[in-house]
């Protein structure tokens, strides 16, 4: 699901996000036992991978490819 994780924070909603080069994911426990079961690509950036990750609300703030960025979720 994830792998070379650089970084890793909890987002407004409660969930696990992790991120490494090229992808930030965010981690979902369907049954509830504590180990995810899936993962949804939150976004393919940074590049780089983000170094440091702050949700503000639903949207990502995180450094990477020499930038500090909002990465907006648009859909949910």
């Amino acid at each position: 699901m994830a792998h070379d994780i650089y970084s890793l924070t909890i987002d407004s909603q409660g969930r696990v996000v992790v991120a490494g080069a090229g992808y930030v994911k965010t981690l979902h426990d369907d049954d509830g036992d504590g180990r995810a079961d899936r993962s949804t690509l939150y976004s393919s950036l940074p590049a780089s991978g983000a170094k440091g990750m702050v949700f503000d609300g639903p949207d990502l703030i995180c450094s990477g490819d020499n930038a500090v960025m909002r990465l907006r979720d648009t859909d949910g």
